[in-house]
Parts: structure tokens; C-alpha cells; sequence
């Protein structure tokens, strides 16, 4: 894209990236995520918990919680439904020291856990 002249905004970049997914073109996804946050792209909150359900569904939870870290260390700023995924996911397979590492986090963010949302995880 950039190569040739083209560079989308932010919100057309989330946009394409919803596109790719929507198409089921997970793989394809993950190659733009990748390169575009090499560039400095930070994705928006629904963008970002679009791509880790689908992530979680393919069972690629480790690209999904360094990709986490990634666009953390960028500014990207989740939200509640980020954090839940990304405990839950982590916690499900077993990734308990992660989920806890995930939570802090989001307490450190200012977000304070639902009781009913940490039991379901």
C-alpha cells in the first residue's frame, strides 16, 4: 500500500483490517497488523478486539498476547472488553501467570474488574 503511494488513515487502515477479517482472511490480517504496528500504527479498541477473538478462535493466542504488548508500548489503550479477552483467553489455556500479568495491568490502567467477569474466566 505504502509502497505505492497510498497510505489510508487510521481509520482506514482499521477498516480494512475489520474487511480482511470479515472475509475470513485471518492470516492476510495478521500480515498487515504485523507490519503496520512496525509503522507506528496503532490499532482503534474495536479493531483490536475484533482481531483477538478471531485470534482466540484460531487458537493463536501467543501472536495475540504479542501483539497485545506490542501496540501497548504504542500508546493503545484498551478497554474493559479488551482486558476480559485477553484474561480469559490466557487463563483458558492454562496461561495463568499471563492473565495475572494482564490484569494487573488493567488495574494499573484504572479499570476495576467485574467479580462476575473474573469467575467466568
Amino acid at each position: 500500500m505504502s509502497k505505492k503511494g497510498f497510505n489510508p488513515p487510521v481509520r482506514g487502515r482499521d477498516l480494512l483490517i475489520d474487511g480482511l477479517l470479515n472475509a475470513g482472511y485471518l492470516e492476510s490480517a495478521k500480515g498487515l497488523v504485523r507490519k503496520m504496528t512496525k509503522g507506528g500504527f496503532v490499532p482503534d479498541v474495536g479493531t483490536f478486539n475484533c482481531l483477538a477473538e478471531a485470534l482466540w478462535k484460531s487458537d493463536e493466542i501467543d501472536f495475540c498476547v504479542d501483539l497485545f504488548h506490542d501496540v501497548c508500548g504504542l500508546g493503545f489503550c484498551p478497554d474493559m472488553d479488551t482486558y476480559k479477552v485477553m484474561i480469559t483467553m490466557t487463563s483458558k489455556i492454562g496461561k495463568v501467570d499471563e492473565a495475572f500479568r494482564i490484569l494487573h495491568r488493567s488495574v494499573e490502567d484504572g479499570l476495576r474488574p467485574f467479580p462476575v467477569y473474573m469467575l467466568q474466566s
